[in-house]
């Protein structure tokens, strides 16, 4: 029996529409302009969810400073895959009722722990440091070993989901780095990004790609077990 999940804002709401409620436990939440899938223009006309907890559309972190919440959700009536190229874990429904909930770490894969460590250390940077990673990410971004480890990262990413951890590092960084010095926060950012990708995808990656990844990140003092 196939498990789904919905993440969601910390109070309950939609990341598209925070008016649009989900919880709590045993709510019923039902669309209210559904199509069926020969009708549906776009995502507006369906409940998304996902059979991947790493693996939500739409998902953010921290939203607010706060939490969001990773929903186990059940769905009633048709289910169907509106993308099965771009999105192979999205499902799209009617109505879904509200079953459960795991820890919001769940949403960021396997090694949920290392990543969510990640993320705290980037609120800790300093302006000097946030600039090492920058001068680091500047230089790895014309080396091809980068690129191919991107490449390789993102392969990896198809079955581990990398996608909402990279996504996540992404904003953490632009808000760290923006109390920090906004100044330098362009690929200081993206190696943020790349650094929460390739804990995602670890055990799926050459320890040497891994390294390749996390370089700009350990330059700003940020420490990879």
């Amino acid at each position: 029996m196939t498990t789904y999940y919905k993440a969601v804002r910390h109070d309950y709401g939609s990341f598209h529409n925070p008016d649009f409620k989900y919880g709590p436990v045993g709510t019923l939440v039902e669309h209210p302009d559904y199509r069926a899938k020969k009708d549906a223009r776009g995502a507006e006309h369906y409940i998304s969810i996902s059979t991947e907890p790493a693996d939500c559309t739409g998902f953010q972190w921290r939203v607010g400073g706060k939490d969001s919440r990773l929903l186990v959700v059940e769905p009633v009536g048709r289910v169907y895959t509106p993308d099965k190229e771009a999105l192979p874990n999205k499902r799209a429904v009617k109505a879904v009722r509200v079953v459960g909930e795991l820890p919001i770490s769940a949403a960021f894969g396997p090694n949920a722990d290392q990543v969510v460590r990640f993320l705290g250390d980037l609120n800790g940077l300093t302006s000097k440091q946030w600039a090492a990673a920058w001068d680091a990410a500047w230089d790895a971004a014309r080396d091809a070993a980068w690129d191919a480890a991107r490449d390789a990262a993102g392969d990896a990413a198809r079955d581990a989901a990398g996608d909402a951890a990279e996504a996540a590092a992404e904003a953490a960084a632009r808000d760290a780095a923006w109390d920090a010095d906004w100044d330098v926060a362009g690929y200081a950012v993206r190696a943020a990004g790349a650094a929460a990708r390739a804990l995602v995808v670890r055990d799926k990656i050459t320890a040497e790609q891994f390294e390749i990844l996390v370089k700009p990140m350990r330059a700003a003092g940020v420490v990879f077990e």
